[in-house]
């Protein structure tokens, strides 16, 4: 919707999650503090109550009392990826 990445996030299967990469328009702290902790509730490492409702397999509807995240999960990269691309030591926060 903005015409540009805005956050590489790493999904670890362990539910774990990880910044990557962030575009100048949000803060890593911003992400971290809501992205991050919305994926975690998606991706079962919540720490509390997960207001989501799944609309399809691959979309999710997560509503907070200030904002709405609507997920969809797409796969862009075809064919086999790169290691370091899943390295969460490389992740801007941790």
């Amino acid at each position: 919707m903005f015409g540009q990445q805005l956050a590489d996030v790493l999904v670890k299967p362990d539910g774990s999650v990880h910044i990557m990469k962030a575009s100048p328009m949000l803060k890593p702290q911003w992400l971290e503090r809501y992205l991050a902790v919305d994926l975690k509730c998606l991706f079962g490492q919540a720490d509390q109550l997960c207001p989501v409702t799944v609309l399809a397999p691959n979309h999710f509807l997560l509503k907070r009392r200030w904002y709405k995240l609507d997920l969809r999960l797409v796969e862009t990269k075809p064919g086999p990826q790169k290691a370091e691309l899943f390295d969460e030591s490389k992740a801007i926060s941790q």
